[in-house]
């Protein structure tokens, strides 16, 4: 049977707008200030924890201290024994003419007449690791009038006077043979004429602070300037 399309009696269409009423006061904005809803009740406002200062051993802090320029021997520059750490730099390029081009290291003089300079990567022989830097013209090693300008700094521990420079375990650019003490711009040195493998010229070296020295090799045509290179030679 259809439901009939007749109105309701009259009795029950006043009964259901007295509900109708009830409900729409319930719901007036009067009714919901008075007794908000536990559900939608606005949570209390907490401020968020601070962040966590990074500790000195996450990433970010070495990568913070590694962005620091390289101080003499510095420990995170050496390579294990018998290998090279790469270089950042390119090979031989444009001669500078001094500066801190060499890690904790201030070359403040650098004779005119070279044609390149280059910074090998550090060299590791055991207890002892060196690095530097070299400048050289275009002629054959073996030409008298041949430039050549080679600075280094060695590492070693046990580096604490002039006798431990002469006995330097590395296999090129040792003192050995005729070794004099003197007296060069200033400071107390060990020298050497250089031969062989080295070249015509001169070898000096210092101690620089206890377990560090430094050397100097020049060719025969920069001698007359040797006192004014390593004058200029300081940590930088």
């Amino acid at each position: 049977m259809k439901p009939s399309h007749t109105g309701p009696r009259r009795g029950a269409g006043i009964a259901l707008t007295l509900v109708a009423t009830s409900l729409l006061a319930a719901c007036s904005p009067a009714a919901s200030s008075t007794a908000p809803s536990r559900d939608t009740a606005a949570p209390s406002a907490t401020p968020p924890a601070p962040a966590a200062a990074a500790p000195s051993g996450t990433p970010g802090a070495v990568t913070a201290r590694a962005s620091e320029p390289a101080g003499l021997c510095d420990p995170r520059r050496r390579p294990a024994a018998g290998q090279a750490v790469p270089s950042d730099d390119p090979g031989p390029e444009p001669s500078s003419r001094g500066g801190n081009v060499i890690d904790g290291l201030h070359v403040g003089y650098v004779p005119e007449g070279f044609s390149w300079s280059e910074s090998p990567a550090p060299q590791s022989y055991g207890e002892v690791w060196e690095y530097g830097r070299s400048w050289s013209d275009d002629r054959d090693d073996a030409d008298e009038r041949h430039r050549f300008l080679w600075i280094r700094v060695v590492c070693w521990d046990a580096l604490r006077d002039l006798d431990r420079l002469r006995g330097l375990p590395v296999p090129l650019g040792r003192f050995s043979g005729d070794v004099t003490t003197e007296s060069l711009a200033g400071r107390r040195v060990l020298a050497m004429d250089g031969d062989g493998a080295l070249g015509r010229g001169r070898l000096v070296g210092w101690i620089e602070r206890p377990g560090v020295a430094v050397t100097v090799l020049a060719s025969e045509p920069l001698l007359p300037r040797l006192a004014e290179i390593v004058e200029g030679v300081e940590p930088s």
